[in-house]
């Protein structure tokens, strides 16, 4: 799978000179006035990775995820997988979430 940052001339040398950037910024203790999301910010400080956090990266995968995780009835009449589909300037990839996702169902002793 590739960063999407690769789908662009230089993107990811453009990605690391803004990561030096921010990081000369702080070093020197100069105040960056920059918006990073909270899930970012708990990756850079160490945090353990929640649920919630992906509210704020991906809205509607929350929702969807939490509506699964309420689910009432049997999850595997939904044919699910333990794969993501990621549509990256019009071409659709499949990424397996854990190794051989796509071959194993999601059922209700497997979902969150």
């Amino acid at each position: 799978a590739k960063p999407a940052a690769e789908y662009f001339d230089h993107g990811l040398e453009l990605l690391e000179m803004i990561g030096r950037l921010v990081g000369k910024a702080l070093y020197e203790g100069v105040m960056v006035d920059v918006g990073f999301a909270p899930f970012f910010v708990g990756k850079i400080l160490g945090h353990y990775s929640h649920l919630g956090d992906l509210l704020t990266l991906d809205k509607s995968m929350y929702d969807n995820l939490i509506k699964l995780k309420r689910y009432e009835g049997d999850v595997a009449d939904m044919c699910l997988d333990f794969t993501i589909d990621d549509d990256v300037f019009g071409e659709v990839r499949s990424h397996e979430l854990r190794p051989g996702g796509a071959d194993i169902p999601v059922d209700n002793s497997t979902r969150l």
